[in-house]
């Protein structure tokens, strides 16, 4: 009987395994009086060649599975890119940047940050795409100390990287514009940049926030 069984119907269907073999042991019992109440598989000795059969046949199922689990990323990595690509308006410098943050977030599992007068963010799951911020933050020297200081900041509290540094960006490029609308000139701005993070708050976040996730 258990000869006549594979493996996985031993292991995924014991209960009707156990069955047959009581009815089998049972019927043969019978003429001499004997009543078998129940019969239970406790243990299965697998000769060692049929052992390293089963081990290369679950090293088979792992890269099978792993491999559709990879082909899945692909295609959602893709997808993304063509999401972003129809935003960026096809333009073929930004697509290739973006396409080199999304392969190098991927391979190296971290997250990849690129600022500009577009901010990105991407992990090996999502694409953020950030449009706060204004061109005289680059009058300003030490901004992107200042920007990674601030995602480092938002990093020590969200344990998701890429929304940690999307929300700092956001932030970040808010205050930016803010500052913008208050100074005269860059000679003011950085007086006028420090003063609108000061009083950054929820409300404003919420109404200027400008970013979308892919």
């Amino acid at each position: 009987m258990l000869g006549a069984s594979n493996l996985d119907e031993l292991l995924a269907e014991r209960e009707r395994v156990n069955q047959r073999l009581h009815e089998i042991i049972d019927r043969a019992t019978d003429p001499w009086g004997i009543k078998v109440t129940g019969v239970e598989v406790k243990h299965v000795e697998l000769p060692e060649g049929m052992q390293r059969a089963i081990a290369k046949q679950a090293e088979a199922e792992r890269m099978r599975r792993a491999k559709i689990i990879l082909a899945e990323g692909e295609y959602q990595a893709a997808q993304k890119l063509k999401e972003a690509g129809e935003i960026l308006k096809a333009d073929p410098i930004a697509l290739r940047y973006l396409e080199t943050l999304a392969e190098t977030a991927k391979e190296k599992n971290t997250t990849v940050v690129m600022t500009g007068v577009q901010d990105i963010v991407s992990d090996s799951k999502d694409i953020y795409l950030i449009d706060n911020g204004h061109k005289m933050m680059g009058s300003i020297v030490g901004t992107g100390c200042m920007a990674a200081s601030v995602i480092c900041s938002f990093a020590a509290v969200e344990k998701d990287y890429a929304f940690a540094a999307t929300s700092a960006l956001v932030c970040f490029g808010i205050v930016g514009e803010l500052a913008a609308k208050s100074s005269k000139g860059p000679g003011t701005y950085k007086e006028a940049f420090y003063d609108e993070a000061f009083s950054l708050n929820r409300e404003k976040i919420i109404e200027l926030q400008k970013y979308r996730r892919l």
